[in-house]
């Protein structure tokens, strides 16, 4: 369990703009996502989203391009801080 905390630790750090975390099985996500939905830290985006079913505009949440984050490459200066 140590060495997935410590790359939980990393993986979490290390993003500059915007991580995404894809967990399918909600009972496995539940107590985590309550609490990072309690600290305002994480916005929750649906299945129907992630597969173009539906524009971010028309999901509860807002404020996401899914599609621009799920695409986006990074470029070197942006690591270079």
């Amino acid at each position: 369990m140590c060495l997935e905390l410590k790359q939980l630790y990393v993986s979490i750090t290390r993003p500059k703009n915007r991580l995404i975390i894809f967990d399918s099985n909600a009972s496995s996500r539940k107590h985590l996502q309550e609490y990072w939905e309690t600290l305002g830290c994480v916005e929750l985006i649906n299945a129907e989203v992630l597969s173009g079913k539906i524009e971010q505009k028309d999901s509860e949440n807002s404020g996401v391009d899914v599609s621009a984050a799920l695409s986006r490459k990074s470029n070197k200066s942006e690591w270079m801080n």
